[in-house]
């Protein structure tokens, strides 16, 4: 009979090491053109894989009769080879995307919180989360670096963002939900004046992610009727009615339009929709 080796035991994490993720795919994201565009491009020799290297601590609590829970948890993030495009890049139909981009660095970091009613008629949960994302992408060539290679918010960057469900159950089988959203808008590049060459007018934009679109926020509404909580036998089904952005809040969409005053944009209008 073979003798077998006894297993070595798995040593259990260091929390002193970071966590270090490795993405080989690059989104490029252009939000100053008309219609913005998304490029996913894998890496190659001239884009290497994004590597990062994150922090995080937190803090739990649970209540003997798991009632109430509450969470704080902190967190840094430092990303490299993070691709930004060169100002006036063109990325679509481009070949050689390569050359219209410049490998930069990311750091992110912030805090989340977390307070949970788990029992009783009201349940639900309410969140806060502050974080900070900043990119820098800086060029060998000075003049190639975005905003002369100085720290400057990233497209995700959206300090303040809040999150409130609440859920009020009539009975086990028909019960009211609420679902508020807030959350800062976030930066984007856009003219800011301009200037006349012969008949032509030439935008001046500001510097990259300089300008914030207005805040989003929005409440949800719905009623369920849930009868697979029902104790009669029979058949079982969930009816739901919801109304969408129940006070009707005109969140901005993406796309901007400047208005044109003597043939200068004065200011920036933001397109809004209910959404």
């Amino acid at each position: 009979m073979e003798k077998t080796r006894p297993h070595k035991p798995i040593p259990a994490p260091n929390p002193g090491f970071p966590n270090r993720l490795r993405q080989y795919q690059h989104l490029i994201s252009n939000t100053t053109a008309a219609t913005p565009a998304d490029i996913w491009q894998p890496a190659n020799r001239y884009l290497r894989p994004q590597v990062s290297d994150s922090y995080n601590a937190g803090w739990f609590f649970t209540k003997d009769d798991k009632r109430w829970e509450t969470s704080l948890e902190v967190f840094y993030r430092n990303t490299d080879d993070v691709p930004a495009y060169e100002d006036f890049a063109r990325l679509l139909l481009n070949d050689h995307l390569e050359t219209e981009l410049i490998p930069g660095r990311q750091r992110s970091y912030g805090a989340e919180c977390l307070y949970r009613k788990n029992e009783g008629r009201w349940t639900g949960w309410l969140s806060y989360t502050w974080s900070r994302v900043w990119q820098q992408a800086e060029s060998p060539y000075p003049a190639l670096s975005v905003n002369r290679g100085e720290w400057f918010p990233a497209n995700f960057d959206q300090p303040n963002q809040v999150t409130l469900f609440a859920k009020y159950a009539i009975n086990p089988a028909l019960y009211w939900t609420f679902n508020f959203t807030y959350r800062t808008g976030r930066p984007v590049t856009a003219p800011v004046n301009g200037y006349l060459v012969g008949n032509v007018l030439v935008p001046n934009f500001s510097d990259r992610n300089n300008l914030r679109i207005p805040d989003y926020h929005r409440l949800d509404i719905g009623l369920t009727i849930d009868k697979t909580k029902s104790k009669l036998t029979g058949l079982k089904w969930t009816l739901n009615f919801s109304v969408y952005n129940a006070y009707g809040r005109k969140n901005p969409s993406p796309c901007i339009s400047n208005a044109i005053e003597k043939g200068f944009p004065r200011r920036t209008n933001w397109r809004s929709s209910v959404r």
